[in-house]
């Protein structure tokens, strides 16, 4: 089977993962795990969606599912859960008669950072493929108290994001100060709002840092020169934790935060990381020392789960940076391994060993479908043939 023809055979796979998670107005995260409407979920499959020009009539709707329940602060929920989540991991489904949003990370004593920045981003990039004036006029003050949310709750600190606990979409590790991957999505974030405001002639009503501010800081804290890549997270008192993550280097490029020569380094210290013997490459290098993993993931023996096996979302964006940087070829090449897994399995998988195995342990097993990666993976063909722009 040629390449292409390997690749497109798996999207036709994944639109159909991807459209079995569909349900009501919203997208599921998952038909495994996790069985309801899960805000990062949702928006990095809608931003697929969008990019590859499917289902805009889903998004739309999933979009206004979430900001149906966002508070009068500015905050959406992190997930709106359909049934009671801890008989769910026992195997015992109760659907609940109306749905619940959780609004804080993990722990509950904080917020979870990512889900606003990515509703902004999404109803942006919708609004800029459709056009739809009326929808954006309808909504823009909803996206602007999404992000002001960040500013009444002290966690604008040097114009970066500030974080406490379990926080972003690494739920299981313990992180604080400035992260990478949630400030990435920061600037893009209030960049997005920016383009938005000016297209459609908004004013935007409340004091924020601008996106090249942000831009500027991200350069500042988290470059590491003589490493030649973002360090995953920066202390309060601006000590870097000098791990690289695979996500928050992807985002860089693919938000274009990192310039060209940046974007070279990243990409050649990425094949750096994963062995021969390897399909995928880890989420962190190195590793997480344990003391910075949630205890409680040891009792289940996934203490690995998000440190240092592979996530698909990840390998997905990035192919789509390689084409953005003019290195198609390599992109292509991504897909390909990505493809050859999904059409063995017959699904996409949330999360992979290195080797390609869906990761299986006693206890819990790799979410398949998995609407996330679904989506982004329709985002990354449609580049790979030219269907769409570029993000």
């Amino acid at each position: 089977m040629e390449i292409m023809e390997k690749i497109l055979k798996a999207k036709n796979l994944v639109l159909a993962d991807l459209r079995s998670c569909y349900k009501d107005e919203g997208i599921l995260a998952s038909e495994v795990n996790f069985t309801d409407f899960w805000a990062r979920d949702t928006f990095w499959a809608s931003l697929g969606l969008i990019n590859s020009g499917k289902d805009l009539e889903k998004v739309r709707s999933s979009l206004e599912l979430f900001l149906r329940y966002q508070r009068k602060d500015g905050k959406i929920p992190r997930k709106i859960c359909l049934d009671y989540n801890g008989l769910k991991y026992l195997g015992i489904k109760i659907r609940r008669k109306n749905p619940r949003p959780i609004y804080t990370s993990p722990i509950k004593a904080f917020f979870s950072m990512d889900d606003n920045l990515l509703l902004v981003i999404a109803l942006s990039e919708y609004i800029k493929k459709t056009k739809d004036e009326k929808f954006a006029e309808k909504y823009f003050s909803q996206i602007e108290k999404a992000l002001e949310f960040y500013q009444n709750n002290n966690l604008v600190r040097n114009e970066l994001l500030y974080e406490i606990g379990l926080g972003n979409w690494m739920d299981t590790i313990f992180k604080k100060g400035f992260v990478l991957y949630t400030n990435c999505l920061w600037q893009k974030a209030v960049q997005e709002l920016e383009e938005v405001a000016k297209e459609f002639n908004f004013s935007v009503n409340f004091h924020l840092p601008k996106s090249q501010e942000i831009f500027a800081k991200i350069q500042k804290f988290f470059w590491l020169e003589k490493e030649n890549f973002f360090t995953d997270s920066v202390s309060g008192k601006g000590k870097q934790q000098k791990y690289f993550d695979l996500a928050g280097n992807v985002l860089a490029i693919l938000f274009e935060i990192a310039d060209e020569k940046q974007a070279e380094l990243i990409l050649e210290k990425i094949e750096t990381i994963k062995s021969k013997e390897d399909i995928f490459y880890p989420t962190v290098y190195p590793r997480y020392p344990f003391w910075k993993i949630n205890p409680l993931t040891f009792l289940f023996g996934i203490q690995n789960y998000q440190n240092g096996n592979s996530w698909s979302w990840i390998e997905i964006l990035l192919a789509v940076s390689k084409i953005k940087n003019g290195k198609s070829e390599e992109a292509k090449e991504t897909l390909e391994n990505i493809s050859g897994i999904i059409l063995e399995n017959g699904h996409i998988h949330e999360t992979y060993f290195l080797d390609g195995r869906p990761f299986d342990h006693l206890l819990w097993k790799s979410a398949v479908p998995f609407a996330w990666s679904a989506g982004l993976f329709l985002w990354a063909v449609s580049e790979l043939v030219g269907e769409t722009r570029k993000f």
